[in-house]
């Protein structure tokens, strides 16, 4: 129930209540005074229960949260877990046949120098040819390896941006429920409030017509 709702309800109940003092007999003041007391009384009791029942809500909504936010961040490290597993994967193998191949050509550097008849110059530029390629080998693991991090470090960073976005979305949809049940709930109490205070007119009508 709003402020302005219930202020409206308590000035309109007044100014009825002490507009009818003026033709009323003594005898029912104290009688119109106790049904302003008892709209009161009725108004603060509307509101406790209005407050209790939106703090259950709040209770209830921060451990439903906690648990699905939990449920979520489970379901994103597991997902970053296969991601990554998968991507390492996918560099093992390309890490694998880069290897293959550069050992093909050291082997068939190597076997020229031991099974080809060849002058000392050349056996030189064998030579030369079998050392670039360990080094073009280790230069291109390390290659890989850093592009490796690279693309872990920018999975880990969607995945973190999609577990913000999803509990973010959670969040929102929570907060939706939770004011449509408050809605629900203030709506019953209000008609509730209603029947209650309809009551306290036919005895002020009462009142008057005894005159």
């Amino acid at each position: 129930m709003n402020t302005y709702v219930k202020v409206t309800l308590l000035v309109v109940l007044s100014l009825v209540l002490s507009a009818s003092t003026l033709m009323i007999p003594a005898r029912f003041e104290a009688k119109e005074d106790n049904n302003v007391l008892e709209f009161e009384r009725l108004l603060a009791e509307e509101e406790e229960i209005l407050k209790a029942y939106e703090q259950e809500l709040i209770e209830k909504g921060e451990q439903f949260l906690m648990e699905q936010e939990s449920q979520l961040r489970r379901a994103q490290e597991q997902e970053l877990h296969d991601a990554t597993k998968e991507l390492i994967s996918e560099f093992e193998t390309k890490a694998s046949e880069l290897q293959r191949e550069i050992a093909k050509k050291r082997l068939r550097n190597q076997l020229e120098l031991v099974l080809v008849s060849l002058n000392e110059d050349q056996q030189s530029a064998k030579m030369q040819q079998i050392s670039e390629s360990n080094s073009e080998f280790i230069e291109l693991q390390k290659e890989i390896q850093l592009e490796l991090e690279m693309r872990l470090a920018e999975l880990r960073l969607e995945h973190e941006a999609i577990w913000v976005t999803e509990k973010e979305e959670l969040r929102t949809r929570l907060e939706g429920t939770l004011a449509e049940q408050f809605s629900v709930f203030q709506e019953e109490r209000w008609k509730i409030f209603e029947e209650k205070i309809s009551n306290l007119a036919p005895e002020l009508r009462r009142q008057l017509a005894n005159r």
